[in-house]
């Protein structure tokens, strides 16, 4: 009587699948690494970036707002024997020029947004021969909520009876930031000045220029 050979379960398909296994585990571990290793990394890069991008944006903005408005004056200024007594903030113009540079900002933020910028891979490492190369993160942002604008006005000392009277643009953003498997906020803020002269008196006898207690102190006379 002939004796039929046992046929063991063929172990190639088992081993393949331990190996696959083996390969996932490791891919996830070493993702898992790397996401922790260089996620702060990514995510100040990435503010820093898209700050940028927005301050530059906003300063544009606001360039080619006063060429449009290059023959509106926001003050106006009451002067008797040339000297200025009186200067008073036109507010229906600034009102009108803040709000144009406010929508246009607005415009062009979500159009740079949705055109995205791109971050190289090495930019994040800690290897600075690796800085702007390997392959790119495409990151995306967009306003979180409308552009803030606000105008102010200041007085500076420019000289001896000479004041600098200067009027400056205010815009704010909060910009959400989309990245892989994350969004952050960031707010971006310029300042910009969009007025400004020089408020010019009589040159008196004299001069002190005290810039502290001590300074003071000194020209107080000495009666003991």
């Amino acid at each position: 009587m002939e004796l039929k050979k046992r046929v063991r379960p063929h172990r190639k398909p088992r081993l393949l699948l331990f190996t696959l296994l083996a390969v996932v585990l490791a891919a996830a571990f070493s993702y898992a690494f790397l996401n922790a290793q260089l996620r702060p990394a990514l995510l100040q890069l990435a503010k820093t970036r898209v700050q940028s991008a927005a301050s530059d944006e906003m300063h544009e903005v606001v360039l080619c707002c006063l060429e449009e408005y290059a023959t509106t004056s926001f003050v106006d200024i009451l002067k008797t024997d040339d000297q200025v007594f009186y200067i008073e903030l036109k507010n229906l113009e600034l009102t009108r020029f803040s709000s144009r540079c406010a929508k246009t900002a607005q415009a062009r933020l979500t159009s740079l947004g949705e055109q995205g910028i791109e971050l190289p891979i090495g930019s994040i490492s800690s290897v600075p021969l690796l800085s702007g190369y390997g392959p790119s993160i495409h990151l995306t942002f967009y306003p979180e909520s409308a552009v803030n604008a606000a105008f102010t006005s200041e007085f500076r000392t420019a000289g001896i009876n000479q004041t600098l009277h200067r009027v400056i643009l205010r815009l704010a953003a909060e910009i959400t930031v989309v990245l892989p498997s994350d969004v952050q906020v960031v707010s971006t803020r310029v300042e910009v000045p969009i007025a400004e002269h020089i408020i010019v008196g009589k040159v008196p006898e004299a001069f002190t220029d005290v810039n502290n207690e001590d300074d003071m102190l000194h020209l107080i006379p000495n009666t003991w």
